[in-house]
């Protein structure tokens, strides 16, 4: 698709009312006077691999190989906790797109994405065309725009095509092979030789569902034992595995006589990881080549994780704990070193268009509640929500401190005794064990959670985008996301 929705002439007076709207709200934004650059205007590429766990990676102590992100993170800089705003990819993408958080720019879903009306028909949520985003900003500024998608939640009907000269979502679906849009995005890059500066996005889905299949030798390497009968929980889990992992010769691994285990998801997803993590060293080598690649910036990241059941569960999209919420950001920013950004710190999708806004010198729309993540100080809260059909959901996190609200708790675990749980991640980075249970707590615990609690209805700002009228999902797509278990 080659257009955006607006005009860069259009965009730039989008751009410019919605500060002035901002201003009137009172909301935060990229305020700061800033001088223009000198010199040639450096190109940004984004890139996204969807449902990238952080801890699966080889910079973070994971066991996957992913040799291209390692070095790429040990040569630039690497953000040792960075989280999603929302654990699935529609909110989590239009946040980093908008600087917003779910619950102000609505694209969030509600029951009707499992339920649908009368007719069957579900209808899920847009982005507001209303709504200024990366795209346009770039747009605005003279860049030339492109975006290369796998996610079918990221077709064009559903908003995200604004600000992009070029929109190509032509391979958007499930189990799309990151190799096809590598290749598209280098055969852009091609001819995008001498025309200026460039904003590209690039979405890959090669650690998402369908996870690739396993060889029968490494499968049963990591064969498990039967689950004891009447062990529910590891009977259900053994029978996800045996839907979720294929042998490579289309078997199924109990037809092969082989035990589903976790080892075997795990080494399946580990696959998809390392399988992204071959396009992204293609990808950097293209980039490398081309014109400008000194004054190029780049970010590797994930739009949220997956859970591989933890706590009884696979797939995302339906809680707020890290295995969904903690993601890689990996950035190469010319001139900015490890000692000139606190890579400790705290940091979410939704610092990255002010971060960007404030080093380039653009005209940031307002409002924006992100910060700049090389000028500003630390975000004192970390917040994420928008869980899929409990969008109301929140985590807020400070310090070593993390409290998850799950009012609707129709997903929430099931060993917890009410809304709230309190974890010290501190002592407890897998969050196993509430410190709000009976016994569990003290002192420490009872001021983190009157802190946390009281500062979970203010941390994210009462801004409300306009409602855009909502997109009807067609049938074989309902049944694809039914297939990869988003749909009852």
């Amino acid at each position: 698709m080659d257009g955006g929705r607006r005009s860069g002439a259009g965009a730039h007076l989008g751009v410019l009312l919605a500060g002035l709207l901002g201003l009137l709200a009172g909301g935060p934004g990229c305020n700061r006077v800033h001088t223009e650059p000198t010199g040639p205007r450096p190109s940004v590429v984004i890139v996204i691999d969807d449902a990238l766990r952080r801890d699966r990676l080889g910079a973070h102590g994971g066991p996957a190989h992913t040799p291209a992100f390692d070095a790429f993170a040990r040569e630039h800089l690497l953000f040792q906790r960075a989280f999603t705003q929302a654990p699935w990819t529609k909110p989590s993408v239009a946040t980093l797109f908008t600087s917003l958080y779910p619950s102000q720019h609505g694209v969030a879903s509600d029951p009707a994405l499992r339920a649908g009306d009368a007719a069957g028909v579900l209808r899920v949520d847009t982005l507001p065309d209303e709504l200024v985003t990366l795209a346009e900003v770039f747009q605005a500024a003279g860049y030339r725009t492109a975006a290369f998608v796998s996610n079918p939640w990221l077709d064009d009907r559903y908003g995200f095509a604004q600000g992009f000269d070029h929109y190509d979502d032509s391979f958007a679906r499930w189990g799309s092979p990151g190799s096809a849009l590598t290749a598209r995005a280098r055969a852009w890059l091609a001819g995008a030789d001498a025309e200026g500066p460039f904003l590209l996005y690039l979405h890959y889905l090669d650690s998402h569902r369908p996870h690739p299949p396993l060889e029968e030798s490494e499968a049963r390497a990591r064969a498990g034992e039967a689950p004891a009968p009447g062990d529910v929980r590891a009977e259900r889990m053994a029978a996800a595995v045996a839907e979720l992992v294929p042998l490579a010769d289309g078997r199924r691994l109990p037809e092969a006589g082989i035990q589903p285990s976790l080892a075997h998801l795990h080494r399946a997803y580990d696959k998809g990881v390392e399988r992204f993590d071959r396009e992204l060293g293609a990808l950097l080598e293209a980039l490398a080549a081309h014109p400008g690649w000194d004054r190029t910036l780049v970010f590797v990241t994930s739009d949220h994780g997956e859970a591989l059941y933890e706590r009884g569960y696979g797939n995302h999209g339906y809680m707020l704990h890290d295995e969904e919420l903690a993601i890689p950001l990996a950035a190469r920013i010319p001139g900015v070193g490890p000692g000139d950004v606190d890579l400790d710190a705290p940091v979410g999708l939704v610092d990255l268009l002010p971060t960007l806004c404030g080093h380039l010198a653009l005209a940031c729309p307002e409002p924006v509640f992100g910060r700049d993540l090389l000028r500003d100080p630390v975000r004192r809260y970390e917040v994420s929500e928008g869980s899929m059909i409990d969008p109301r959901h929140r985590a807020i996190r400070d310090g070593d401190w993390k409290l998850i609200w799950e009012p609707d708790r129709r997903f929430a675990d099931p060993r917890r005794s009410g809304p709230f749980a309190l974890y010290d991640l501190r002592r407890d980075p897998h969050e196993t064990r509430d410190r709000l249970a009976p016994g569990a707590g003290d002192a420490e615990s009872e001021a983190a959670f009157s802190r946390l609690s009281e500062a979970l209805g203010e941390s994210v700002a009462p801004w409300r985008a306009p409602r855009s009228a909502p997109a009807e999902m067609a049938p074989e797509e309902i049944e694809r996301l039914r297939a990869l278990g988003y749909l009852e």
